[in-house]
């Protein structure tokens, strides 16, 4: 029966594997078909710029809907990239809607600007996630973007468009990626203003998609800064917050507040929390019922409350971070959690730790459940440090082997631990992979950091 399972397994594996190359095949080949066709695309020069050869490849990209995995091995540090939108939008890929090719790229052939955008932001998203610096070609269109807004606003009077709104949340996400965080804020206040002189957020109501954008740009930079973000005062929080004392699904959580008395505010939370995991799994079975843009839309809600919200007592600040970071690795997309120089969040996780070990050295009888809770919390936050060699990324390796160490744990196999960190907040198609590397990292790194160790 283990020999059957096994080979399943390597069948599956294979299986993969060959949709994997079919995938890169496919994304490979594409682009000469359109760059090879310009001339057909666009003889009358119809496109709102000029076009040239690597911009059909992007838009290509763009376009793409197939999933690969393990494309390039930078340095020896294995990598998973998706084509296209699967790296703007984490959500919507389990789906056949695609936002970019429905209404951003048909729209941007109506706006200069905005075309600049949409090229400038894929030649982003075709860069490996910890090279951070924006490339030639990025920056190229960047600045084409940036001279045609302020073109518009120099006017008499204005023009604030819904496309000159996208422009300018696109160009501050391209600066938070690129690390500037400073020119984000400079940005974010421009895009509030001009959402401002346009009536607020209310009067684009007609428009989700541009909603969906503003709040994208806004929520950027906000997470990884832990900062209040720009439209934080439009959101009304008050439905989330004001959920009736009810059991929670996860029995572990009912464990775990009897050692961390949660803050009615975390507590509605967490049962917000575990109503849309339901849905998640869902969708990503396939369930055409759950509509993607109401789920997102309920996730940037959790983000925009727990970003405006803060705790005295460091318990349920840490599960408020806890929370923070699992949204964060639910969007594992572009820009969220790519963000490599300003990490507030994790830096202040890191520091809400040692909290948790007071607790576990003075609740001995609840040692399991605390154990547990932090190491899911660490998981978290090491899966989404894109940066193998980021100093953070290492101290959660090396907290986690050292909490596994000392717990007895650190030899057990995956899904050994799989059994423990699961039983919190866990999605199997957005986890399972991502932490289970992060385990393989922690062994791995056991043998250098605890050399007396035997694994």
């Amino acid at each position: 029966m283990i020999d059957y399972g096994r080979r399943r397994r390597k069948k599956e594996l294979a299986q993969k594997g060959k949709e994997a190359a079919m995938a890169l095949h496919e994304l490979l080949q594409a682009p000469c078909h359109f760059s090879s066709a310009i001339a057909k695309v666009d003889p009358f020069n119809a496109f709102p710029i000029q076009m040239e050869p690597y911009m059909h490849d992007l838009l290509t990209f763009c376009r793409f809907n197939i999933l690969m995995r393990t494309l390039f091995v930078p340095n020896g540090v294995s990598s998973d990239i998706t084509a296209g939108y699967r790296i703007l939008y984490s959500v919507e890929k389990y789906t056949n809607y695609n936002p970019l090719t429905s209404h951003w790229i048909p729209f941007a052939f109506q706006s200069a600007a905005m075309m600049h955008a949409i090229l400038g932001c894929a030649d982003t998203a075709t860069t490996a996630p910890w090279n951070h610096r924006l490339r030639p070609t990025a920056i190229k269109h960047l600045n084409a973007a940036i001279h045609i807004v302020n073109k518009s606003l120099a006017a008499d009077p204005p023009t604030i468009t819904d496309s000159i709104i996208a422009v300018v949340s696109t160009i501050a996400v391209m600066e938070e990626v690129s690390g500037h965080h400073d020119n984000w804020k400079v940005h974010m206040k421009g895009l509030y203003q001009l959402v401002k002189i346009r009536g607020g957020l209310v009067a684009l109501k007609s428009n989700p998609l541009l909603l969906d954008k503003i709040h994208r740009a806004d929520l950027a930079g906000a997470v990884d800064a832990l900062e209040t973000p720009y439209f934080a005062a439009n959101w009304d929080s008050s439905c989330l917050l004001t959920t009736p004392a009810i059991p929670f699904r996860n029995g572990r959580f009912t464990e775990l507040e009897r050692t961390l008395p949660f803050d009615d505010r975390i507590r509605s939370l967490i049962t917000a929390f575990e109503a849309t995991i339901e849905s998640l799994n869902q969708l990503h079975a396939g369930d055409t019922e759950v509509d993607p843009t109401n789920l997102r839309a309920n996730l940037t809600s959790m983000q925009y409350t727990l970003l405006s919200m803060g705790f005295d007592d460091r318990p349920n600040e840490f599960c408020r971070l806890s929370l923070i970071l699992f949204l964060a690795s639910i969007f594992n997309e572009l820009p969220q959690g790519h963000v490599l120089g300003n990490d507030k969040l994790r830096m202040k996780a890191r520091s809400l730790l040692d909290d948790t070990s007071s607790l576990m050295r003075a609740n001995e009888s609840n040692l399991d459940i605390l154990v547990d809770f932090r190491l899911w919390i660490m998981f978290l936050a090491a899966s989404t440090i894109f940066n193998h060699t980021s100093p953070l990324k290492e101290w959660y390796l090396k907290s986690i082997a050292v909490t596994a160490s000392t717990a007895g744990i650190l030899d057990c196999s995956w899904d050994d631990m799989r059994n423990r960190v699961s039983t919190f907040l866990y999605i199997t198609s957005v986890h399972s992979f991502a932490f289970e590397d992060v385990w393989q990292a922690a062994q791995r790194g056991s043998s250098i950091w605890f050399p007396r160790h035997v694994c």
